[in-house]
């Protein structure tokens, strides 16, 4: 038979031995005779093959009788869970659910069946959208609209972590219930800490083909001890019980490692990918007359709250403005003050950089231009000079990917998940956070060396669209889905 190993056909022989504990059976691939390096695990249904890690060699394969057997290399079905709180395809959505989205249609391009789950809206449920070669089936979630609607007007901020807890457990629970009604996935991947809670425990079956994607721990998480204390407990036991464990930056990796111990079945860093090649853009003079963006654009990305650390901006923008007489520059901040979990902090914070910049005199070199269409981000993207990123915390950035593949220069602070992105003095520069001297330094000097700007704008293009467009790291996402070989003999 032929397979595909790394890229290449090989003629190849295949030995299968069956587990007792679950759907998984393994087959070992020889080339010519000789023991190949690579593993084929191979689905219950046998649709699909998968190469991973060496196993036996040969003389242990042929001393247990393995029984050799012809299959063909087809698609995976794999299924992606969404939190249950905010929709896919919603102008709400974050992060996460751009990579959701993003890595789903990448490896429907692959070839791959690919279902997305998520929560239904106004009485929506057991509605499908077929969407670039994807499925989106909306079911109904176990927590109430009331529930839902009620916490969401609520000020306190542990109110509102708390609904986001119940609501991802909940639907964790609705979608455990109808995977027991529709079992036919490959693999599940989820994405919500409390999701993964639900669907888990007691869950063999499901287990040995679970995919988690860790996408960070907030800043409010962090702070409110009671709660992030609960987390943290919870996504142990995540980590411990699922077959892959996927980190958005190297860093994350390392701390997964400690947390997941010696039972810790597979974690592999693979980055967050970008899709910004098919989606029309605005036209640019309506966005700079609707917005008033006269003069050399900075743009930053992202909502409004304590860890995008915007007043660092804000005082960099002073030094240029006030301090370096630079009066032709407009910094943009696109984001909205509120998300679905709005909280009284967020408000309050918007507030003091509001006051901050009137302090500052910078109401003429300031725009919130608030949350935006995808159109108009992308046309954002191509009119700014600079991109600047100022968080104290961050995974791993998809805004700063998406600028560095327009060809912008990124000022960004020096955090594990840039510095995955950003190369230091060739695609950008890194700087210590919250040292707004540094920042403002940086910034000034790309707007006077414009051949410096051109250099390293040109340099995040070509890194952003080699090796974080999402097609290819949708391939190497399905990779790392097929490091669970060793599954079937625990």
């Amino acid at each position: 038979m032929i397979v595909s190993i790394d890229g290449y056909s090989r003629e190849a022989k295949l030995s299968v031995r069956t587990y007792k504990r679950g759907p998984p059976k393994m087959a070992r691939v020889y080339e010519l005779g000789k023991l190949c390096t690579r593993t084929i695990y191979r689905p219950e249904h046998d649709e699909s093959i998968v190469l991973v890690e060496p196993g036996l060699n040969r003389a242990n394969a042929i001393s247990r009788h393995f029984k050799p057997i012809t299959i063909e290399r087809k698609s995976l079905r794999i299924l992606h869970v969404s939190g249950g709180q905010v929709s896919i395809l919603s102008d709400t959505g974050g992060g996460t659910e751009k990579y959701i989205l993003s890595t789903a249609k990448g490896q429907a391009e692959l070839g791959h069946i690919v279902t997305i789950v998520e929560a239904s809206r106004n009485g929506d449920e057991h509605k499908e959208v077929n969407l670039e070669g994807l499925r989106i089936i909306k079911i109904k979630s176990l927590a109430s609209n009331f529930l839902l609607t009620y916490t969401q007007r609520v000020a306190s901020e542990k109110v509102r972590q708390l609904r986001s807890v119940i609501g991802e457990f909940l639907f964790g629970l609705s979608v455990r219930k109808w995977l027991g009604q529709n079992p036919t996935f490959d693999f599940v991947h989820f994405h919500h800490v409390f999701v993964g809670a639900a669907l888990l425990p007691m869950n063999r079956n499901l287990q040995l083909r679970a995919v988690f994607t860790q996408h960070g721990i907030s800043y409010q998480w962090k702070k409110r001890i009671g709660i992030g204390s609960l987390y943290q407990l919870v996504r142990i036991f995540v980590m411990r019980h699922v077959a892959v464990i996927i980190a958005l930056n190297p860093s994350a990796k390392s701390q997964f490692l400690r947390e997941a111990g010696s039972r810790h079945r597979s974690i592999v860093f693979v980055p967050a990918g970008i899709h910004v090649s098919h989606v029309p853009r605005a036209e640019p003079d309506d966005l700079t007359k609707r917005y008033k963006l006269a003069g050399r654009i900075i743009l930053t990305v992202g909502r409004i709250s304590p860890e995008k650390s915007l007043e660092d901006a804000i005082n960099a923008i002073d030094i240029l403005v006030n301090k370096k007489m630079r009066k032709d520059l407009v910094f943009v901040i696109v984001g909205p003050k509120e998300r679905f979990d709005a909280t009284l902090e967020s408000t309050k914070y918007f507030r003091k950089l509001l006051e901050q910049i009137d302090k500052c005199g910078l109401r003429k070199f300031i725009r919130f231009v608030g949350r935006i269409s995808d159109e108009e981000l992308l046309t954002l993207y191509s009119l700014a000079e600079i991109f600047v990123l100022t968080s104290r915390i961050e995974t791993l950035p998809r805004v700063v990917a998406e600028a560095m593949s327009f060809g912008k220069p990124v000022v960004a602070s020096r955090l594990a998940g840039t510095s995955v992105l950003v190369e230091d003095g060739k695609s950008g520069f890194l700087v210590e956070p919250s040292n707004h001297e540094e920042l403002a330094e940086r910034i000034g000097q790309l707007l006077n060396d414009k051949e410096l700007a051109r250099q390293m704008g040109s340099q995040g293009k070509l890194i952003a669209l080699r090796d974080f467009n999402e097609k290819s790291i949708a391939a190497k996402i399905t990779e790392a889905y097929m490091t669970v070989e060793s599954l079937g003999e625990n």
